[in-house]
């Protein structure tokens, strides 16, 4: 079954990464593919234009790979809806979203439920959204 998973997966990046207009909304959750399946998600978002919404709940993902999500998610346009719930990314991980919040301006939808981000965190990312005008729904606690 683990192993299905993974082909399906690399079918996935494989389409995502060819700019595949039949793929529309990427839903990842619980393959576990921690910092690295998220950063070879970021790589192949890099020319696509027809992705959505980002489903990575319960991905076993933490700072390392949500700054390469946030990375290019400042690049990329087409990427309304984001859901990074249930992934260890702590503090540091709450930089990297608050540095894209600031420079994304196509973001509408943000999930952040049990991503244990403390206060520090959550103070990064609504200092952020000063400067952002197109988040229009996040979700966020403990």
């Amino acid at each position: 079954m683990a192993t299905d998973m993974f082909h399906q997966w690399e079918a996935t990046l494989s389409q995502i990464s060819s700019n595949d207009p039949s793929i529309k909304w990427v839903d990842a959750m619980c393959f576990l593919m921690g910092d690295s399946g998220a950063c070879a998600l970021a790589e192949a978002m890099k020319t696509n234009t027809f992705v959505t919404r980002i489903n990575l709940r319960l991905n076993q993902i933490g700072a390392d790979g949500v700054a390469s999500i946030a990375e290019n998610l400042l690049e990329n346009k087409s990427v309304l809806e984001l859901n990074l719930a249930a992934n260890g990314l702590g503090d540091e991980g709450a930089f990297h979203v608050a540095r894209l919040l600031e420079g994304n301006c196509s973001l509408k939808k943000l999930i952040l439920i049990r991503c244990n981000i403390s206060t520090t965190g959550i103070i990064a990312i609504a200092r952020s959204l000063r400067r952002n005008k197109s988040l229009n729904w996040l979700r966020t606690f403990a």
